[in-house]
């Protein structure tokens, strides 16, 4: 069996800007997502490792968000005021074929225009990665937003504990992961408890 190498799966040059022509590139990206998970398909059914195509699948849609993320907020002329996070199981790097992707849109507080701005950038980005075939479940959020919702939802906690910066301010992202790792927001004990129960609960409901 060949080597899979990334340049099996994606050629970043062939995709055009979004912001330029939308219809010419939902079609476009729409076609590089499908040929790479078409060539990582016939790799694990020829045997290949599952963590390796876990690993390359993680790597394609890295490159695919990224390369829209930074045409979408270079045209719409937002600036470094946002930051791009995988999070849960795409945050560890872990995906299947058929996986939804989890973001987090991690924003600076703002208000009036600003605020709208960069929410119309969100959403672009987020219906235009829809149309080209990538299942997101997003949230937008400020750092203190993200902390407050976090201390009253195990779910979410854990969501953002699996987290990596894809495009962004690294300080502003570590600042966030301090955060939600203090112990004034969820206390070990507690967590692993809760952690159980929740377990539990899945399992008496699944089996």
């Amino acid at each position: 069996m060949a080597r899979l190498t990334h340049a099996d799966l994606l050629d970043p040059a062939a995709l055009p800007d979004p912001v330029g022509d939308l219809k010419k590139a939902v079609g476009t990206y729409q076609e590089a997502l499908a040929h790479g998970k078409t060539v990582l398909a016939e790799y694990h059914l020829e045997g290949g490792s599952s963590a390796v195509l876990a690993r390359q699948l993680s790597w394609l849609t890295d490159q695919i968000l990224l390369l829209a993320w930074r045409k979408f907020r270079s045209g719409l002329n937002v600036g470094n005021r946002v930051d791009l996070i995988a999070a849960g199981g795409y945050g560890r790097s872990e995906l299947n074929l058929e996986s939804d992707i989890d973001l987090l849109i991690l924003v600076s507080p703002s208000d009036g225009a600003e605020e709208a701005l960069i929410t119309d950038f969100a959403e672009q980005f987020i219906r235009f990665c829809w149309d080209i075939g990538i299942k997101v479940g997003h949230s937008l959020r400020t750092e203190k937003e993200c902390v407050d919702i976090a201390r009253n939802d195990i779910s979410v906690i854990t969501n953002l504990m699996e987290t990596r910066l894809l495009d962004g301010d690294p300080d502003r992202f570590k600042t966030l992961q301090d955060r939600l790792r203090s112990r004034r927001v969820w206390p070990v004990e507690r967590y692993f408890r809760e952690k159980s129960a929740e377990q539990a609960a899945r399992h008496k409901q699944f089996g």
